[in-house]
């Protein structure tokens, strides 16, 4: 049997994306996150550039929540940074790339093997970096403590991945939440990242809260996969998932 680790979102990309600071990294991480769920017909697919302006224009909705930095970086995409992420994506689940556990490292392993996106990556981990130290001390914590969780749920099977996330959804929300209805906290946040605090009070936020809501406490990522994939397909056809099929 397959147990999940923890379960929150990075490459979320694609999946059930997570609340809070972190959609500034999503920005940079975009293509792998929603790469990590299932195609519609296979769960093998494999990431083209193509696929990757699908994922770019599925997700138009959601780049007002990003900052600045992430949107000018997505916006100057070029071709060649386009095929990195592809190469990056089915490396990945292909099982060819070493296992990371930070931001820092991952910045490390983009810059050796796909440099060109490796640069883009470096700028806006420095200005994420710089931005989140100027958070209140919850917000920081919950930063740090969303990356390692991040981390710690990537897998290279897409399935368990998206698993790992529902099954992590919950506590992450809640403390989500709760810091931005802390007034000593929020102001802040609202100054460093006011697109979180919008994205806080999105119709697409909510809707993503009651399909967590709605699902099982503790998924079985082995005995499971069936219902896993079911409710990934079904956030697609409500909406609730950037569609890029």
């Amino acid at each position: 049997m397959v147990r999940p680790r923890h379960g929150v979102s990075a490459f979320g990309i694609a999946k059930p994306s997570q609340p809070g600071m972190k959609s500034v990294i999503v920005g940079a991480l975009l293509v792998a996150c929603v790469m990590a769920r299932p195609g519609p017909d296979n769960l093998d697919f494999k990431v083209t550039v193509d696929y990757v302006n699908h994922v770019l224009e599925a997700t138009k909705n959601f780049q007002q929540y990003w900052p600045p930095y992430v949107q000018s970086a997505i916006a100057g995409l070029t071709e060649e940074q386009k095929q990195q992420m592809a190469d990056l994506a089915n490396a990945f689940h292909a099982n060819e790339l070493p296992r990371v556990s930070s931001y820092e490292e991952f910045n490390k392993l983009v810059v050796e093997r796909y440099p060109a996106l490796g640069q883009m990556f470096q700028q806006i981990l420095t200005a994420y970096n710089a931005d989140v130290a100027r958070l209140g001390p919850r917000s920081q914590a919950f930063s740090k403590e969303l990356e390692k969780k991040s981390f710690e749920m990537m897998n290279p099977d897409r399935v368990i991945w998206a698993c790992n996330m529902f099954n992590g959804a919950k506590p992450t929300i809640k403390e989500a939440e709760s810091i931005i209805n802390d007034p000593s906290e929020v102001s802040k946040l609202d100054e460093v990242f006011p697109g979180t605090v919008k994205f806080a009070k999105s119709k697409e936020f909510q809707a993503y809260v009651n399909a967590m809501n709605a699902m099982p406490d503790d998924l079985d990522c082995d005995k499971d996969r069936e219902q896993i994939v079911a409710a990934l397909r079904l956030m697609d056809k409500q909406g609730i998932l950037p569609k890029a099929n």
